[in-house]
Parts: structure tokens; C-alpha cells; sequence
């Protein structure tokens, strides 16, 4: 049951987003990786377009990533929400509709009550009439003429009343019936009074003339003239109020008349635009079933070739097997073939392995002698490089080049003409030598002198200068 209007609302969701909104912004495309060509395009801007869905930061609207389960709880809540709110506005316009019915139902019944109470009243006032006194005067009739004061008449009513208006209304009928039940009360009661004072008159007719009686008849005709004219006109002006009132509520229920027919309007474009949308959402049903079925064929002869791979590979899994078996079983006879001849072999080896024992500890001696004559070679090595640290050698060598030419006649023609012999060429070494002994920690002894060459010519060394330093 739970699963079955889970179903029921998103799909009551998804037919309520497409409405006035969404087509009014469907030319709008808010993404920028989503073609007008692309079969999903209308779906995807209309979603948008109700704010069920979002873009990324950068502007896309990602179709082809997965939807992650926060994003379809977000998705689910927006779409709950905007239901809720077109179930809420739906209930108003029902409960509103309700509401009409029964205040007209209501006024409808307060019109047939004030219709039977106005007639009840017609009739107690015509039964309402005055004694006549027959004496010396011929007759004397008081009416009381209430029913030309006030006259109930049933106003048209092309309209709905609010439950306010019906209240002051119903309120203002009742005081008006009440006021007017008791000036008739009133009036009885008073003409009943002039009733007696006329009597008394009657009795008293020999004190009173004629004229007398009729002056009386005429104030007391004024009196109730003018009472009656004040009751007139208070009641006027209660009726006037009334009126004013109830043009005031036929301004509001107009204006509420009109609102509800634009409402009224607003809903019917709203459900036109759901049944096109519901009629698109039909036929992107019948494509998704088509594609669902094209992947169920193609799902199927997908594991019919793997079914077929599996036997193949059986196949091929059991011909493997049997030849590991007969490999495994030739393997194992090498084995022990090679267990065999190896015991032979490990017995020669054990005696080679002895022989080498033996051999490897005569190395030992000699490699034991060897190394103490290294480290007498160390030894002298170091005595050595002390006695090369005590001896320094050092100096300068320079040459010095010099060549003379001697003009002979049909020797050497140069390229201006001129005639020489071969150049004569002197050179001559020249250096300095520094030979320092450190004969002792505190005894250093040096040697220096300079010397000069003659390598050409006469190759003799001659030295300048020597000496001795300690």
C-alpha cells in the first residue's frame, strides 16, 4: 500500500510541475550542455523551470553524470513541496466552493423566513381594527396604518454574501422585525386607550358639544400623526444604513466574485497545460518502455553468448585438466627417477664436500699469513708517507727565445722579393729550485739555487746563485 501511493505521488508530482510556469519559461535554457535538439531538452527545462532541479556552479546541467542519492532526496523534497502547495490551494478552492454553497442554502432559507414572517404580519395587522362607538357621533375609526411605514420587500440578490455580510444582515432583519412588532404592540395598545377616552367621551356627551369632540379626535389624530411620522423616520434612516451596508458587501462579494473568477480561469489554463503535459509524459513513457524493451533483447542475447562462453570454456577447462593430470603424473615419475640418481650423486658429493673442507682450511692459513704481510706493507707504507711528508720540492722554470737572420745572396726569396738564409734560433732555460727536509719535528733544512740553459747552443748549466737554510 505504501509503495502504491509513493507511485501515485510522484506521479501526481510530475504532472503538476508542467504547468503555466514551466511553459512560460520553457524557451529559456539556463544550461549550456543541453541542445535544443537533445530528445530530453523540454523534460530538463521544464524541471528547471519549476526549480525541481538545478545546474553546477559553472552553468552545465551534467546528464550524463550519476545521480548521487542526496541529490534525488533533494529532487523528491522539492517536487512533496510544490504538491502539497497545489493540493493546499486545491482543498481552499473546494472548501471555498462548500462555503458558497452553504451560504446560499443558509440565505435562500432566511429569505423564505423573512418572506413567511412578513406575510404573518400582513395578516395579525389587517385583523388589527379599532371598536366603533355608535352614539351622537356617527363614527369614529382609527386605523393604524403600520403595514405603509415600513414595507418589507425581498431584495435580488445575483450574488454570494461573506459570512460577515449574512450576520449584520440577519441582524439588521431582526431588529427592524422586532422594532416593527413592537410599534404595532405599541399602536394597539394606544388605540385601545383612545378607544376608552373616546367612550368616556360618549358618556359625557351632554357636557361636550360636537365641536368639542372633534377638536379632541383632530389632537389626538396630530398626536399619532406625528408619532407615527418620527417612527417613520427613524426607521428610514435604520433602512438607509441598511442599504449602505449592504452596497459595501456587494462591493467586497463583487470584488471576491472577480477574484474567484480569475482563480477559476488561472486553474482551467493550469489544467489545460497538465493534460498536454500529461500527454508528453504518456509518450515519454511509451518511448522509455520501448527502450527498456530493446535492452531486454539485447540483455538477453547478451547472455546467450556468455552462456555460450561458459560452455566453451568448460570445454577447454575440462581438456586442461587432463592434461595436467597426465602431465603432473609424467612429472612425478621424473621425479622419482631423479631421487634415485641423485642419492648416487649426493654420495660423491659428501666425499668432494670433504676434500674441500680440507682445502678450505689450508686457505685459511694462507689467506691468515697473507694478511699480516699486508699489514706490514701498511706498516712500512705509512713510514713511508711520513718521510715523503718531510721532503718538499719546489721552484719556477722559464725559457727565453731568440732568433737572428743574416741576408746571403740565392738562399730564401720571401714574398716581397727579399733574400735571407735560415734564421738562427737561441733558446734558453732558466729556473729556480727549492728543495725543503724537515730532518725533526723542530729541524727544517732548505736548499735553493738558480740556474739558467742553453739548450741550442752550447747546452751548458750555469747557476747563479745557491744556498742553504736550516
Amino acid at each position: 500500500m505504501t509503495m502504491k501511493v509513493r507511485s501515485l505521488a510522484l506521479i501526481l508530482a510530475f504532472v503538476l510541475v508542467m504547468g503555466p510556469a514551466a511553459v512560460a519559461l520553457a524557451n529559456s535554457n539556463p544550461f549550456s550542455d543541453v541542445p535544443a535538439d537533445h530528445w530530453a531538452y523540454d523534460a530538463v527545462i521544464q524541471l528547471a523551470a519549476v526549480g525541481l532541479v538545478e545546474g553546477y556552479p559553472d552553468g552545465t546541467y551534467g546528464g550524463t553524470r550519476m545521480m548521487t542519492r542526496y541529490e534525488a532526496a533533494l529532487v523528491f523534497a522539492r517536487t512533496l513541496a510544490r504538491l502539497e502547495a497545489l493540493v493546499e490551494e486545491e482543498v481552499y478552492a473546494t472548501n471555498a466552493d462548500l462555503r458558497a454553497q452553504v451560504v446560499a442554502e443558509v440565505l435562500a432559507d432566511i429569505e423564505a423566513a423573512k418572506a413567511e414572517l412578513a406575510a404573518l404580519i400582513k395578516d395579525e395587522l389587517a385583523k388589527i381594527e379599532v371598536p366603533v362607538v355608535e352614539h351622537t357621533i356617527e363614527r369614529v375609526v382609527v386605523e393604524q396604518p403600520i403595514e405603509k411605514i415600513v414595507e418589507v420587500q425581498p431584495v435580488e440578490r445575483p450574488f454570494q454574501l461573506t459570512p460577515e455580510a449574512q450576520n449584520i444582515i440577519s441582524k439588521l432583519v431582526a431588529d427592524l422585525f422586532k422594532q416593527e412588532l413592537e410599534a404595532a404592540e405599541l399602536g394597539a395598545q394606544e388605540v385601545i386607550v383612545e378607544t376608552r377616552i373616546l367612550e368616556r367621551i360618549v358618556e359625557a356627551e351632554d357636557a361636550l358639544t360636537e365641536e368639542d369632540v372633534n377638536r379632541i379626535v383632530e389632537a389626538i389624530l396630530a398626536a399619532e400623526f406625528e408619532r407615527v411620522s418620527r417612527e417613520h423616520a427613524q426607521s428610514q434612516a435604520e433602512i438607509d444604513k441598511a442599504h449602505a451596508e449592504l452596497a459595501a458587501a456587494h462591493a467586497e462579494l463583487a470584488a471576491a466574485q472577480a477574484d474567484l473568477d480569475a482563480r477559476v480561469e488561472a486553474i482551467l489554463k493550469r489544467i489545460n497545460a497538465l493534460e498536454s503535459g500529461q500527454a508528453s509524459l504518456v509518450a515519454g513513457q511509451d518511448a522509455l518502455a520501448a527502450e527498456v524493451a530493446e535492452l531486454a533483447a539485447a540483455a538477453d542475447e547478451e547472455q546467450a553468448r556468455v552462456a555460450g562462453l561458459i560452455s566453451g570454456l568448460q570445454a577447454d577447462v575440462n581438456g586442461l585438466e587432463k592434461a595436467l593430470v597426465g602431465e603432473i603424473d609424467r612429472v612425478m615419475n621424473a621425479i622419482y627417477a631423479l631421487n634415485d640418481e641423485f642419492k648416487t650423486e649426493l654420495a660423491l658429493l659428501g666425499v668432494r664436500v670433504d676434500t674441500l673442507e680440507k682445502l678450505f682450511i689450508s686457505l685459511e692459513d694462507r689467506i691468515s699469513g697473507v694478511e699480516g704481510r699486508v699489514a706490514l706493507v701498511e706498516q712500512e707504507q705509512v713510514s713511508l708517507r711520513k718521510d715523503l711528508e718531510r721532503v718538499q720540492l719546489s721552484g719556477k722554470l722559464t725559457f727565453d727565445a731568440s732568433s737572428e737572420h743574416t741576408k746571403i745572396e740565392d738562399t730564401v726569396t720571401d714574398y716581397f722579393g727579399t733574400e735571407y738564409k735560415h734564421a738562427a734560433l737561441g733558446l734558453t732555460q732558466k729556473g729556480e729550485l727549492k728543495l725543503t727536509v724537515k730532518a725533526s719535528d723542530r729541524v727544517t733544512v732548505g736548499a735553493f739555487t738558480k740556474y739558467a740553459v742553453d739548450i741550442f747552443n752550447t747546452q751548458n748549466i750555469d747557476f747563479s746563485e745557491y744556498r742553504v737554510e736550516v
